[in-house]
């Protein structure tokens, strides 16, 4: 995983902190986070939680919201095709 990963991690966690000459860093060891795949300390921050609750929410809807009118497009052209079909037999 890069630092840039990690940081957003950091960004997420209750451990996370901003020290003005490091930038994001772990409030535990005081240093930039240099774990590989897991943070065996990650606590996530409740707000952080709810902030990604809310972004997951408008996606669903957005996705649902997005198939719908792909649906009502395509019922659209197969109407406009029998409609022709129709006319012209």
């Amino acid at each position: 995983m890069e630092l840039k990963e990690r940081l957003k991690v950091c960004t997420m966690c209750t451990n996370g902190k901003f020290d003005t000459t490091k930038g994001i860093i772990c409030s535990l060891t005081n240093e930039k986070p240099d774990f590989e795949e897991r943070c065996k300390d990650f606590v996530i921050d409740p707000r952080e939680a709810q902030k990604i609750a809310v972004k997951k929410q408008y996606s669903v809807e957005e996705d649902t919201s997005n198939r719908s009118i792909i649906w009502v497009i395509i019922a659209m052209i197969l109407l406009a095709i029998k409609l022709i079909r129709y006319l012209y037999h």
